[in-house]
């Protein structure tokens, strides 16, 4: 049984667009980091371990910019989660928030390379396999000029990061969403894509080192403006799959991994949802020991269950 949660109608941020779970007082309970794109917040809700939050009052340092998207890890390897933002003013930049461990943030230290300058959604992994978390960034560009690439930026273990050898790795049109996971089986971070003007998601593979290389059959073609994906293993075999969010058609992809890092469509793909679907999640919501979807639609103010039968 799920049992709804008051909302949090009285938080600083008016306009919650983007959200990030992580223990930031080290309390040992995950928390929230919740992004404001209106605004210039990001809000930080202390977990109290029953499903309940404490906002923090410590000061969360965001460049003075509204934040558009933000991922967490711990990039000093102290112990201490931090925070990489984009912010939507000034060119959709990329900011280093570091953490105190008491649910404050203040920007690290700017680098001499490393930065993109139409960053518009971070993702966090180990690219390189040094135990130091590195970062891939979609570029969205600015004023309707189009990146169309991912960069990989590698940590350096103090909070900040260097563009990898060769770093800019070609993408679909207008790169958005982005999700990390190890889709062929050798041990390597691999990338999904979903890139939004031209309705395909890039699969990058990992080398272990940093750099990347297109998988065999990408980009795989989506629906219309594809916005969101979901990983999860959703036929049992074993090998991850795909769930993609159409925004412009109001459809949801699912792609059935081969465990090669390629993709095939699932029965019946795309499967319709709610007007202007957004961001999925993934779980058995009714019991039956099999993943189901649910979508939320941002301009039908509505949710999509899909799940899975016999």
């Amino acid at each position: 049984m799920i049992v709804q949660q008051p909302p949090w109608d009285t938080l600083p941020t008016p306009y919650p667009d983007f959200v990030a779970v992580g223990d930031f007082n080290n309390s040992g309970n995950v928390g929230l980091a919740v992004a404001d794109s209106q605004d210039e917040n990001v809000t930080i809700l202390f977990g109290n371990g029953d499903g309940t939050f404490t906002p923090s009052s410590a000061f969360v340092y965001t460049a003075g910019q509204p934040v558009t998207a933000l991922a967490v890890g711990d990039f000093m390897g102290n112990g201490k989660l931090d925070m990489a933002v984009t912010n939507a003013i000034s060119g959709l930049l990329l900011n280093i928030l570091l953490g105190n461990g008491d649910g404050a943030f203040n920007q690290a230290p700017i680098p001499a390379t490393g930065y993109v300058s139409t960053a518009y959604m971070p993702a966090v992994g180990d690219f390189n396999h040094d135990g130091t978390l590195d970062l891939a960034v979609t570029g969205a560009g600015v004023t309707g000029a189009q990146d169309n690439e991912v960069t990989i930026l590698l940590g350096n273990g103090d909070g900040t990061f260097t563009a990898s050898s060769n770093s800019t790795f070609a993408t679909g049109a207008a790169p958005q969403a982005i999700s990390v996971a190890d889709f062929n089986g050798d041990g390597k971070l691999d990338l999904a894509i979903a890139n939004y003007q031209d309705g395909s998601l890039t699969i990058l593979l990992g080398k272990g080192d940093g750099t990347f290389m297109p998988a065999s059959g990408s980009p795989v073609a989506v629906g219309k403006g594809p916005y969101a994906i979901a990983l999860a293993d959703l036929n049992g075999d074993g090998k991850l799959d795909l769930a993609v969010a159409n925004f412009l058609d109001n459809t949801l992809t699912i792609l059935l991994g081969k465990g090669d890092g390629t993709f095939t469509p699932a029965s019946g793909s795309p499967f319709a949802v709610g007007s202007g679907p957004t961001s999925i999640a993934v779980g058995d919501f009714n019991g039956s020991g099999r993943l189901g979807l649910a979508v939320t639609n941002l301009t039908g103010n509505t949710i999509s269950i899909l799940l899975q039968q016999p």
